[in-house]
């Protein structure tokens, strides 16, 4: 919003960025109820890559968008319900072939425009990510764009990634190589290939850090490997609000103010 005076013949042009009055916390349902934040996302999702665009969820100004894809160009994934986790719904996807990537990425733009805007309060949870037996079932490579760099996040982090007393991150903490890429990978000490999805969880916390963007991938070493599941919720979201800017139009402009003042 501007608004704009007239001093002695001089316009002053003053640039008033006004702080969303609202957050949002974003959760996945069969249908978006975009005005409570809810996300309609597929139970099955097909095409590859899959992108799904939210705008201005929650009215708190900004839009997001969610895109699904894989290193093979064959993803699977999609929106479900798993009983041992209640009623909630959460995203789930997996590789589909060993030795691939399935990557879920979030955008944010200033809503209506392709413009990236960075967010506050960017929190999730990362269930049924498990070192089995034999079964490995890894996270790759997350990524964020905060003011405008580009970010590789540190597995390690304890202050990003965060167990909950589940425990730390096993022996498969290292790299992988696809399509002659090498990734960062990392999958819990978790021994719990049998069972239920319980007790397989990690926390993820950007709250405090700007964001535009963020990635995370899943791979798995065979084809008797599950999928990884996301939520049930992202957030508290809100836009960070652009710096308030003073604009004075003609250089004598500000001298005449206080010419007038002293007078």
């Amino acid at each position: 919003m501007k608004a704009s005076v007239h001093v002695l013949g001089v316009t002053v042009v003053i640039a008033v960025f006004v702080t969303p009055a609202s957050a949002v916390v974003l959760r996945w349902g069969e249908t978006s109820d975009l005005a409570n934040g809810v996300l309609g996302i597929p139970e099955n999702l097909t095409g590859d890559p899959t992108t799904l665009l939210f705008e201005n969820p929650g009215n708190a100004g900004f839009d997001v968008a969610i895109t699904f894809s894989a290193s093979n160009g064959t993803f699977s994934g999609g929106r479900g319900q798993y009983e041992a986790l209640g009623t909630d719904q959460y995203l789930h996807f997996q590789s589909s072939a060993s030795n691939h990537i399935s990557w879920v990425e979030f955008s944010f733009y200033k809503t209506g425009t392709n413009d990236p805007a960075d967010v506050l309060g960017f929190t999730t949870k990362m269930e049924d990510v498990e070192r089995g037996n034999s079964t490995r079932e890894w996270l790759v490579a997350p990524q964020i764009v905060s003011d405008g760099a580009l970010i590789d996040l540190d597995f390690q982090d304890t202050s990003i990634f965060d167990f909950g007393g589940y425990g730390t991150w096993g022996p498969e903490y290292g790299t992988k190589t696809v399509g002659g890429i090498i990734y960062p990978v990392a999958v819990p000490g978790h021994n719990l290939e049998n069972g239920t999805q319980a007790d397989k969880a990690v926390g993820i916390d950007l709250s405090t850090t700007p964001l535009s963007y963020f990635r995370i991938g899943e791979s798995r070493n065979s084809s008797s490997a599950g999928s990884v599941l996301m939520g049930p919720t992202i957030g508290d979201i809100t836009l960070v609000p652009e710096p308030a800017t003073l604009s004075l139009l003609g250089l004598g402009g500000l001298m005449l103010i206080r010419r007038r003042r002293a007078a």
